[in-house]
């Protein structure tokens, strides 16, 4: 939910369209996706302004998880901070072994990584440990700057 315009197709589909809550619960809950469907549920509705069946927003406002990111969602919609999207996705994950694999993906190497230190393809493999420094250095530069 990290697109305003897919909150606004959620929402004008709540809006517009029959749903079988029901239905789209047990899809969410067979695959491990609840808090995420908790969450743009109560974005789109929050946000945007779209009707929830009473039923509905009492399920997605049953998950602590949801209901806090959704709260700090609202209060930071408008900056862009990258790092804090990432804790919002980590902590919507429900399986420990989709966590772990979320947090050895942030250790792969990005484009700022090959504009930063330019290598030729056949030293690749060092961009996978030039980058976890590269990520300590922003979060420390992060973290200092919050505290000013």
């Amino acid at each position: 939910w990290s697109s305003l315009s897919w909150l606004c197709d959620l929402a004008r589909l709540i809006d517009r369209c029959s749903i079988d809550w029901d239905a789209v619960f047990s899809y969410a809950s067979s695959h491990r996706a609840s808090k995420i469907l908790f969450l743009g549920v109560l974005l789109a509705s929050d946000l945007l302004g779209c009707e929830l069946p009473l039923e509905v927003r009492h399920r997605c406002h049953s998950s602590r998880t949801a209901t806090s990111l959704a709260t700090a969602i609202r209060s930071q919609f408008y900056e862009n901070q990258p790092l804090r999207a990432y804790v919002i996705q980590f902590r919507l994950l429900e399986r420990t072994r989709d966590k772990v694999r979320l947090g050895l993906g942030c250790l792969d190497p990005n484009l700022n990584d090959l504009a930063k230190l330019p290598l030729p393809a056949t030293l690749f493999p060092l961009y996978y440990l030039t980058h976890p420094f590269r990520l300590v250095a922003k979060i420390a530069r992060l973290v200092l700057s919050a505290n000013r």
